[in-house]
């Protein structure tokens, strides 16, 4: 029962719902201006640039996992090497922010749950037009083999009695 009870352990352990996936951000794009039709940062005579400067903050499970680098200048961002790790079931929010000098202000919060999925996942809600992840889940760990149950031992074969003698049969009585 103990080895049955180990072999279930080590099954659960290795079962991919229980292990981590790896998500990349891999690029955010946003509107070209603010909800409320103003450009993203203030107006400074004789500068042209009115940009955000972006980053992706991410929060895992209400705890902060990962924020990007800061982007100057730019509606859109593209990221290498910026990896998390989390659980399947765990949920997300990615933040997306103009960063700049004095203040930060919220571009697009944007809610995920990782369920059963991979691959490019785009994302999109408030100033965010689209936030590209990739998503990589664990590898499947091969299907493992229960151990096999050990057979009962085989009974001794119950000793034949001796073969019950049938009676002589009687010789024909002489004339």
């Amino acid at each position: 029962m103990k080895s049955i009870i180990s072999a279930l352990a080590l099954l659960l352990l290795a079962t991919p719902a229980f292990a981590d996936t790896t998500i990349d951000i891999t690029s955010v794009e946003v509107n070209e201006a603010q909800p409320n039709g103003k450009t993203w940062d203030l107006k400074i005579p004789k500068t042209t640039k009115h940009l955000p400067e972006l980053i992706v903050e991410v929060i895992v499970d209400s705890k902060s996992a990962l924020t990007t680098p800061v982007q100057k200048d730019s509606l859109s961002a593209t990221f290498e090497g910026q990896s998390f790790s989390m659980k399947q079931g765990s949920s997300v929010i990615f933040k997306v922010w103009d960063k700049d000098p004095l203040t930060k202000e919220l571009i697009a919060e944007i809610p995920f749950t990782l369920a059963d999925q991979s691959g490019e996942v785009t994302l999109t809600n408030g100033g965010a037009k689209a936030l590209k992840i990739n998503v990589k889940a664990p590898a499947k760990a091969p299907a493992a083999e229960a151990p096999a149950a050990e057979a009962p031992a085989a009974e001794a074969p119950a000793a034949e009695a001796p073969a019950a003698e049938a009676p002589a049969a009687e010789a024909p009585a002489a004339e």
